[in-house]
């Protein structure tokens, strides 16, 4: 029962990750809409958005959108292992942010 409550707490009802365990940060991340997780499927959308209305490359989705997932990735296959270390978690919060920041530069750089 503990569990399924952690479970909920961390996917719907929190607002950020402070106080969680190792276990919910990472669900937080990957399930909550607040999570780094949204935040990169949200950036990945406005690159798509941009390249299909021509004010982007196509070579944009490439490099920032949704085909460039290797952190991503690296932040879901925590999600398989038994556990998670608050580096590992941290590693890959942090690289889907930088892509997320790089997504963001290109765009303000195609906007002018």
């Amino acid at each position: 029962m503990a569990k399924q409550v952690s479970f909920i707490v961390a996917t719907e009802l929190a607002k950020d990750d402070s106080g969680m365990t190792i276990r919910d940060s990472l669900l937080f991340h990957c399930f909550n809409p607040l999570g780094i997780y949204a935040a990169k499927k949200f950036s990945d959308a406005k690159i798509s958005a941009r390249v299909s209305t021509g004010r982007m490359e196509s070579g944009a989705i490439l490099a920032y959108g949704s085909m460039h997932y290797d952190h991503t990735n690296r932040l879901l296959s925590l999600l398989e292992t038994d556990r998670v270390s608050r580096i590992d978690l941290a590693c890959a919060i942090d690289g889907v942010q930088l892509d997320i920041d790089l997504a963001t530069r290109a765009m303000q750089k195609a906007s002018k």
